[in-house]
């Protein structure tokens, strides 16, 4: 199976199909939490920035211009 396009993930999801959130949670997630914990040093705190990140995320796909 062929991995579908984040674009097109972030356009089903916005359909009404949001069990496709966890795609992308599962495709980013652990480089984004290793990225915020070169930058803070802290576990605990980078794993609150990630899990504040991705609720932003999810409240403003709605916005993400999905036309490029």
């Amino acid at each position: 199976m062929t991995e579908l396009a984040d674009e097109i993930i972030i356009k089903k999801i916005n359909q009404g199909d949001e069990n496709l959130f966890e795609v992308l949670v599962d495709r980013y997630s652990e480089k984004l939490l290793h990225y915020v914990y070169r930058m803070i040093r802290s576990m605990d705190d980078a794993e609150d920035v990630l899990q504040d990140a991705l609720i932003r995320i999810y409240t403003n796909l709605d916005k993400f211009d999905t036309s490029r």
